[in-house]
């Protein structure tokens, strides 16, 4: 039985905006409290690089773009526990108006073993990491960054 953890906030700024800094893997070591290195490149089918933490536990793997689409989301998976446990990582921008969207992120746990195999300790760390994500992200477009470019067309 798989389930789903997610977090959402509203941001003040366009989701072309904060679409420009999410682009932007390399700098995500300077505000991303859940990512705090990434790299690769967003294209369908290529590998990202990601150090995670989520709580105390910091973990480094390789995932798979599954899908991105400018100014509105960027999916990744990999998978878990022997192959047991599907992620699928989306992280999504839902434009409100031009000057303001919704910023969610969240992960999809799948498979038959997600339900018993994810611990309760591990649900919770991970809503409060998607909390900080959110959090982190409204500040670094709130105070400008991502206004002047186009990091996605890189």
């Amino acid at each position: 039985m798989g389930f789903k953890i997610e977090h959402r906030i509203g941001v003040s700024r366009p989701a072309a905006q904060v679409w420009a800094v999410l682009a932007d893997l390399s700098a995500w070591k300077d505000w991303n409290p859940m990512y705090p290195a990434a790299s690769g490149k967003l294209l369908i089918s290529a590998p990202i690089e990601l150090v995670e933490k989520v709580g105390e536990q910091t973990e480094s793997y390789s995932a798979v773009v599954a899908e991105w689409v400018p100014n509105s989301q960027l999916i990744w998976t990999r998978r878990t526990h022997g192959g047991l446990v599907r992620h699928v990582r989306y992280i999504e921008m839902e434009a409100l108006s031009d000057t303001g969207c919704i910023f969610s992120n969240g992960t999809l746990f799948e498979g038959l073993g997600a339900g018993r195999l994810v611990r309760q300790t591990r649900r919770r760390a991970l809503k409060r990491a998607c909390q900080g994500f959110c959090e982190a992200m409204k500040a670094r477009v709130e105070a400008g960054f991502g206004e002047d470019t186009e990091a996605w067309k890189a």
